[in-house]
C-alpha cells in the first residue's frame, strides 16, 4: 500500500463530521441543470453527494459514484465503481454531467491533467467542479516530527480562485457557464485577529481525529487534540466570526460597524460543452 493509499484507506477518515456536512452539497445540487438526467460523481468519497441526489426522487435517471478508496466506497449506497480519476472506465460522453467536488486540489502533478481530460471526455453536456476558495496552502502546512517535512494535512497540492476556475476547462472544449461560492464567513475588526492568534498553533499539528501518514517518510502522525472548532474557518484566511444568528440592537450595530470583509470557503463552476 502506498502512503497515499494509507491516507485515504483509513475508515475513520470518511466518518469525520466534515464529510457529513450537507449544506454545501445542497447548494451544489441546486446548480445542476434541469436537462442533466445522468450524473457521474468522480471522487465521490463516502457518497454524501450522490446520496443527496438519490433522495431527490424522480430528478435523475442514473447516479453513479467513483473513488479509488475502497474504504470510502464501502459507505456508498448508489451505483459505484472503484476507479482513479485518470482512468475512468466509461465511454466518451457517457453521462449528462460529471461532478467532482473537492477532488482536483488533491491530485498530484502526474494525475492532474489526465484527470481533467478524463472528466471532460466522459461528460456529455456539463462538468461541475468545486474546490476550496483562495486557500493559503503555505499557512496550513504542518511538520512531520520524524523527518521535519512540511505538508498539507489535507494533502492539498494546489490552490484555486474564481479567475482560475473560469478558464480551467476552456482548452478541453468546455466554457464556464456559472460560478458560485459557498461557505460564507464574515470577518470583524480585531475579533478575527485575536481568534487567529489564539488558533495559530492548531493548524501546525494533525487536525484530524485519526492518524495521518507523512507523505515523505510515512510516519504516522497521531490524532490531534479534539479542540472545539471555531464558529467558521476561512479557507486560507484563518478564522472568521460567523455572522449568522438573530442579532439585534447594540450587538447588531457593533457587528455592522466592525465588519471588515466577507470570504467564502469554496468556489464552484458549472461548465458547458461548446
Amino acid at each position: 500500500m502506498t502512503i497515499e493509499q494509507q491516507y485515504y484507506e483509513n475508515d475513520g477518515f470518511w466518518t469525520d463530521d466534515f464529510f457529513l456536512d450537507q449544506e454545501r452539497y445542497k447548494i451544489t445540487a441546486a446548480h445542476i441543470p434541469a436537462d442533466a438526467r445522468s450524473v457521474l460523481d468522480v471522487g465521490c468519497g463516502n457518497g454524501v453527494f450522490v446520496h443527496l441526489l438519490a433522495s431527490m426522487e424522480g430528478r435523475f435517471d442514473e447516479i453513479h459514484g467513483t473513488d479509488r478508496s475502497a474504504a470510502a466506497l464501502r459507505l456508498v449506497k448508489t451505483a459505484k465503481t472503484p476507479a482513479s480519476i485518470d482512468a475512468l472506465p466509461f465511454g466518451d460522453r457517457s453521462y449528462d454531467i460529471v461532478t467532482s467536488l473537492e477532488v482536483i486540489e488533491h491530485l498530484p502533478l502526474n494525475l492532474y491533467e489526465a484527470g481533467l481530460d478524463n472528466i471532460c471526455r466522459v461528460a456529455r453536456k456539463y462538468v461541475l467542479l468545486s474546490v476550496p476558495n483562495e486557500e493559503d496552502i503555505e499557512a496550513s502546512l504542518i511538520a512531520c516530527p520524524a523527518c521535519s517535512s512540511r505538508f498539507s494535512p489535507d494533502y492539498h497540492m494546489r490552490s484555486f480562485n474564481s479567475a482560475k476556475m473560469q478558464d480551467l476547462l476552456s482548452a478541453r472544449g468546455f466554457r464556464a457557464r456559472e460560478t458560485f461560492f459557498m461557505g460564507e464567513m464574515k470577518h470583524y475588526f480585531l475579533a478575527s485577529r485575536l481568534l487567529n492568534r489564539k488558533t495559530a498553533n492548531d493548524g501546525r499539528t494533525n487536525p484530524f481525529a485519526v492518524s495521518i501518514p507523512c507523505p515523505v517518510c510515512s510516519f504516522d502522525l497521531p490524532p490531534g487534540k479534539a479542540a472545539p472548532k471555531p464558529a467558521a474557518v476561512t479557507a486560507g484566511q484563518g478564522v472568521a466570526v460567523d455572522g449568522s444568528g438573530a442579532d439585534s440592537g447594540i450587538k447588531a450595530l457593533v457587528k455592522k460597524l466592525l465588519h471588515t470583509r466577507t470570504d467564502y470557503g469554496w468556489v464552484a463552476t458549472l461548465y458547458e460543452r461548446v
